[in-house]
């Protein structure tokens, strides 16, 4: 048993090749002579026992998964390995379907983000038929700062060059 990169439990049983009566084996290379690995498929009734099982309870305690084994013929471990297989499918698949639905609300809000900028590229004032002013406000803000300095400072001026005239005039 290992745990591949999907976090799938593969159950491998280990056949040797060779003559089948386990005697003397030739060495020169050939298919015949490696172990060979075969995956144990179960069967169209364990496996529709094991999903009624898992519909019922999808996490058996070790109580059941040895019911299980000993109703189907397979190890405890093997019940174990397709439990969490299941459940590792199951998330998969429902990932998957969450991923497809954001997906899709990503594609409508960009066709509409997309829609309202050509929309505003063609916009017109519904008072004066004019194209509207798009100005950064930061920028706007920017530009009423500056100009509140300048009439200040212009304010200041004449209030002293007014301050100095009335001066001039009254003893």
């Amino acid at each position: 048993m290992f745990k591949c990169s999907l976090g799938v439990y593969i159950c491998l049983k280990k056949v040797s090749g060779g003559d089948g009566g386990g005697g003397s084996q030739q060495h020169d290379g050939t298919e015949t002579d490696r172990k060979k690995k075969r995956y144990h498929r179960h069967t169209s009734q364990q496996i529709q026992r094991l999903e009624s099982s898992f519909k019922e309870c999808p996490h058996p305690d070790d109580k059941q998964r040895n019911q299980l084994s000993r109703e189907l013929g397979l190890a405890p471990r093997r019940i174990k390995f397709w439990f969490q297989n299941r459940i590792t499918q199951l998330k998969t698949q429902h990932e998957r379907a969450d991923n497809n639905a954001l997906k899709a609300e990503n594609y409508k809000i960009r066709c509409e983000n997309i829609a309202i900028r050509e929309a505003l590229k063609h916009a017109i004032c519904p008072n004066c038929g004019c194209p509207p002013v798009t100005e950064d406000p930061y920028f706007n803000e920017h530009k009423l700062r500056i100009e509140n300095a300048h009439l200040r400072d212009k304010l200041e001026r004449m209030s002293t060059l007014h301050q100095s005239t009335w001066e001039d005039q009254c003893p």
